[in-house]
């Protein structure tokens, strides 16, 4: 499915903290590593011709262009000691564009980057990259959420939680999640958020014409107990076809409340998580607005999280 690996990097230890989840891949799938470093602060001016008038503490933009190259040669030559297939790139432009860009180069290929860094020489301010990527990149994007510190040279993935609003669009991330988890042979925790008692009230709300309600809205006591019952046949119904292709063990239950709130208490609740959810979606009672939802994830949860975009009608 993961036809390459794309890592962008910005020369900083943060960004450098994606590599750990791009190697573990890379050995599983068995497929190649591309770095990728935009330098910043050089301009083209056509099709080979740069600004080199642009400094940064001294460092002409040629300066920065040898100093990225030499920074990659240097970080894909560890990842060759590791067994891996690694090529790297220095390009030049807008960095999200042009991650963007390279992943649509080549299809099925995978984008594992940091969700955020820290600017300054050569780096990109990482947070505003990664939300540019998320909205443009057509492929799956793995965020790493990264922390002060070193990066793991092993990160741990003990389990796939897998959220799904009973839609189509949120269940094109199923071939995902059963390639991983039968590729790093872990489990998949399935869950479905049904909406708390403030969603449901908000999302009822109707105009009555003439004094006669358009529509009849049962109380949300009726309303979720009902909700349950569907929920639970339908995550129990997507446990059974995953456990038919192989996965070695899966769960499913229901919960209720704001979709991200719920997703990202559980993923924090459970170490070794690695959140796979799709991007695009539809609302309406009992859906959740999956871009919004999956943003969230990103920013609250603290796990990795692989964003897959959704296509097509539900």
């Amino acid at each position: 499915m993961y036809s390459r690996i794309l890592v962008p990097l910005d020369g900083s230890d943060l960004a450098e903290q994606a590599l750990p989840y791009a190697v573990a891949l890379a050995d599983v799938l068995d497929s190649p590593v591309v770095l990728l470093r935009v330098p910043e602060n050089i301009h083209p001016l056509g099709h080979d011709d740069f600004d080199f008038s642009s400094s940064l503490q001294g460092m002409s933009a040629e300066d920065l262009k040898k100093e990225s190259v030499d920074y990659l040669d240097g970080v894909a030559s560890r990842l060759r000691n590791q067994g891996l297939k690694v090529s790297a790139k220095v390009r030049t432009g807008e960095a999200a564009d042009l991650i963007v860009e390279e992943a649509a180069f080549e299809e099925d290929t995978i984008v594992i980057m940091a969700s955020r860094g820290r600017s300054g020489i050569a780096r990109w301010v990482m947070g505003s990259v990664a939300d540019a990527v998320l909205r443009g990149v057509e492929g799956p994007l793995l965020l790493v959420r990264p922390v002060d510190g070193p990066a793991l040279e092993e990160p741990t993935i003990d389990r796939i939680l897998l959220p799904l609003d009973g839609s189509e669009l949120a269940e094109q991330v199923l071939p995902h999640a059963d390639l991983l988890a039968k590729k790093l042979k872990i489990g998949v925790d399935l869950v479905r958020v049904t909406p708390s008692a403030r969603e449901y009230h908000r999302s009822t709300v109707f105009h009555p014409v003439g004094g006669v309600p358009i529509n009849y809205y049962p109380p949300y006591e009726e309303f979720v107990r009902s909700e349950d019952i569907v929920a639970q046949i339908y995550v129990d119904d997507i446990k059974r076809s995953l456990e038919t292709m192989g996965i070695p063990s899966v769960d499913s239950y229901v919960t209720h409340g704001d979709p991200a709130a719920a997703i990202s208490d559980i993923a924090r609740g459970v170490s070794g998580t690695l959140v796979v959810i799709a991007t695009h979606g539809r609302s309406g009672i009992g859906r959740w607005v999956l871009g919004s939802v999956a943003d969230s994830v990103v920013r609250h949860s603290g796990c990795p999280v692989l964003l897959v975009r959704a296509r097509g009608p539900d």
